[in-house]
């Protein structure tokens, strides 16, 4: 068995039940209702790197951690941040943000399996910027061109149960929307409003505050 800087014996998860702690960092580009999906395998062997990325349209990838991971003795593994970023334009707009991550199984050919996989909601902590509702982590702040959401995840962890065969693989699908956050019709006053993002998702549980840059 291998071991890791800390000492913990590195091992593989094969067995049911095992808890999967995976994180990404997301950057999205949007003005109007968008939505865009990066798909991220995590693999369960030894020091295998858990990310794959695959960028679709306007969505990248950060992996400022590294891609190496370890698993500890409570079978976790720790890896990165996932943020939301609004990068800044000359034609970009305040946006709201919602993530939804999908979590799969894949044999060891690369194929989507059945297999038991899923988010553990009540071992998963979320930062008190973010709130879970039907599937779906909204930012409840505008996110400003230049600007990024905070941290989702609490400890930069995001824990899964798992139910994983020797060879496959946990593949997390993480999609993130954006919706326009600011009304300017023509001969009005630029304002920021929840009404769009009500409108395509039906929450409205955002604060309409400019946060500071």
């Amino acid at each position: 068995m291998k071991k890791n800087n800390m000492g913990h014996g590195v091992k593989k998860l094969i067995t049911k039940k095992r808890v999967l702690v995976a994180a990404t960092a997301v950057v999205v580009s949007s003005i109007a209702v968008f939505a865009t999906m990066a798909q991220l395998s995590g693999i369960s062997n030894d020091k295998e790197n858990p990310f794959a990325p695959m960028t679709i349209t306007d969505i990248q990838i950060e992996e400022p951690s590294g891609t190496d991971y370890v698993m500890d003795e409570n079978d976790t593994v720790t890896t990165k941040q996932v943020m939301v970023d609004n990068p800044d334009g000359e034609s970009k707009k305040p946006v709201f943000i919602r993530v939804k991550v999908v979590p799969s199984v894949k044999n060891a050919q690369g194929a989507f399996t059945d297999g038991q996989v899923e988010i553990d909601q009540s071992a998963t902590q979320i930062n008190e910027d973010w709130v879970y509702e039907d599937g779906y982590y909204y930012y409840k702040k505008v996110v400003m061109p230049g600007q990024r959401t905070t941290e989702l995840f609490k400890e930069s962890t995001v824990k899964l149960i798992c139910d994983l065969q020797e060879g496959q693989t946990v593949d997390l699908a993480v999609i993130a929307d954006s919706v326009q956050a600011i009304s300017n019709k023509p001969g009005e006053k630029e304002t920021i409003t929840t009404s769009f993002a009500k409108e395509a998702w039906g929450f409205d549980s955002f604060e309409t505050t400019v946060p500071q840059s």
